[in-house]
Order: C-alpha cells, then structure tokens, then sequence
C-alpha cells in the first residue's frame, strides 16, 4: 500500500468516527430541544387557562362573600324590624286587652247602678229620665270603646301581616346564605384542585426549563469536546509531510493548508493563506491562548507561519520544506498573536 495513503487512512477513518459521532449528539440534542420546547409551550398555555380559572373563581368566590354579606346584614336589619314589629303588637295586645277589661268594667258598673237606681228614692219620672240618661251614656262609652278596639285590631292585623312578612323574608335570605355558602364551598373546592394543578404545571414547567437548560449546556460542553477533538483530529496528521502549496493529506501540508484542512472538517470556513486566516478571528495575547486557537508567527505586515495551539505551550503545525506536521513549544522569540475562531 502507497505509504502516503497508509498515514491518510488512520486520518479518514478518525474524520469519519468523530464527524458521525458529532452529527448524531447534534441532531438528538436539538430533536430534545424541539419535543421538550413544543411540550413547554403547551404547558405555558395550560398554566395561561389555569391561571384564567383561578381568576374566574376567585371572583366567584368574593361575589359570593360580597352577596353573603349583604344578605346576613338585610337579615340583620329585618331582624332589627321585627323586634320592634314585635314590641309595637305587644303593646298594641295590652291596649286591646285594656280596652276590653274597660269595657267590662263599663258593663259591670253599668248593671250595677241599674240595678241599685231605685234606692235613690227618685220620683218614677226622675228615675226614668236618670236610666235614659245612663243608657245613653253608656251606650255612647261603650261604642267609642268597641271602635278603638276594632281600629287596634286592624292595626295589630296589619302589623302581624308585616311581621310574618319579614319572617318569610327572613327565611328566604338565610336560604340564600346557605346556597351561597354552599356555592362558596363548591368554588373554593374547585380553586384548590385548580391551585394544586397549577403548582403541579409550574413545577413541571419549571423542570423542563432546567431540562433544555441541561441540553443546551450539553450542547455547550459538546462544543468544548469538539475542540478536543479538532485537536484529535489535527494530531492523526503528525507525521504527514510538508508541501509549499499543499492543502490535502494525500500529498502534503503547507501551514495554513493544514490549518484550513482541519477547521473545515468541523464546519469552520477559513481563508487560504495566514493573510487571510490571521483575519478570521478574535486576536488572543499569548496568556489567553486556549486550545484551538490558531497562533501566528512574523509581523503583521508578515504573518508567515502559523499553527494550531494545543495547551501546554504547544502548537501542532506544518514547518518548512522538507520537515513533517508535528508538535511544537510555544517558545519561539517572533510569535505574534493568537487568534480565536472557536467561540
């Protein structure tokens, strides 16, 4: 086997293993992103109607209590109402009560002096003009009499009928306090179970929030593993040799050809030379290098050589004619910057 293709081959099958293995964690991760974020939209929206009946009962509720309020004072003032109600008709029984003893009292004394008219020792005439006289009278008596109990109790009947009328009142509104009250409860049963569901979906919300958090740190973290394995994927050229020109690993590397090579393999588009490439980042001083940088070496009107950092002061890069990719230290007197093209 052509030796160039026997150091290309551990190359292509790594490029084959880690591009598979990052388009495969990609597409699951963002597929879990998709499924929880359509999950959490419809939870949003159950927790929207939720809320909805919180507020709807709520204001059930406090129109409940509100109507209950005001029924317990209207059975309050009622109540007020009919103890006077009560305390007019006892008065008004005592004044019908007195007017009846007085009427009593009329008729006894009444047969009393009829009865004992004769011991006067009146003239027949006198006596007869003194009984006239008395019959009028007490006829007249006990006529206003009659009248003044028949007229209070016309008023006791109505006040009667005004009473019972409140007691039936009475009796309506604490029918309405108990339907409201039991009304109430219903609510205030259904606002639990409610408050309940909604605690359950905030909760549930609330873990699949840190659960896309959690895939979108992994996503991160996978980002951090693809730098580790660009340099992984870098390392399987050591040894490949060094071709002015060269951009594939069949024939060779210069050092920017190598670079390119590499970015590219994971989705990162650089420019041909150093001119270029040294353009295609964040510039990094030489204390901040972090792995997967690239690192530059001239002056800037002349970046003539560049390299991949590894960590550790080290770079892997594609030298000089005649030499091979390998690893080198970060030690050499015209370095010139970093630059950051992995975020």
């Amino acid at each position: 086997m052509n030796k160039k293709l026997k150091s290309f081959l551990p190359a292509l099958i790594l490029s084959t293993v880690l591009s598979s293995n990052f388009s495969v964690l990609a597409h699951s991760s963002s597929q879990q992103i998709n499924e929880k974020s359509q999950y959490l939209n419809n939870q949003k929206s159950n927790l929207e109607e939720v809320l909805d009946k919180i507020d709807v009962l709520s204001k059930v509720i406090r129109d409940l209590d509100s109507s209950i309020v005001e029924e317990q004072l209207e059975i309050n003032n009622i109540n007020n109402k009919n103890k006077v109600l009560k305390k007019n008709l006892k008065d008004l029984e005592n004044e019908i009560l007195d007017l009846l003893n007085e009427r009593e009292n009329n008729k006894e004394l009444y047969e009393k002096i009829k009865k004992n008219i004769n011991r006067y020792g009146l003239s027949e005439g006198s006596e007869k003009s003194l009984l006239d006289k008395l019959n009028k009278e007490y006829t007249l008596i006990q006529f206003k009499t009659q009248q003044s109990i028949r007229k209070k109790i016309v008023i006791k009947d109505g006040l009667e009928k005004e009473y019972l009328e409140k007691e039936k009142n009475i009796n309506q509104s604490k029918n309405l306090v108990s339907r409201f009250e039991e009304d109430r409860n219903d609510n205030e049963i259904q606002l639990k179970d409610i408050q309940i569901k909604k605690e359950i979906i905030v909760i549930d919300i609330k873990k699949n929030e840190q659960a896309i958090n959690d895939i979108m740190r992994k996503i991160k973290n996978e980002s951090n593993i693809k730098v580790e394995e660009l340099i992984t994927y870098a390392n399987s050229f050591l040894g490949t040799p060094y071709l002015w020109g060269g951009t594939r690993p069949e024939t060779g590397f210069d050092c920017s050809g190598f670079i390119q090579y590499v970015y590219k393999h994971f989705g990162i588009k650089l420019g041909r030379s150093t001119f270029n490439q040294i353009k295609g980042g964040t510039r990094i001083k030489k204390e901040n290098l972090k792995p997967g940088d690239l690192v530059f070496f001239g002056s800037w009107s002349n970046p003539y050589h560049n390299g991949i950092y590894i960590g550790d002061g080290k770079f892997i890069h594609s030298p000089k004619t005649g030499d091979v990719i390998k690893i080198s230290k970060l030690n050499v007197m015209n370095f010139l910057t970093g630059v950051r093209v992995i975020k």
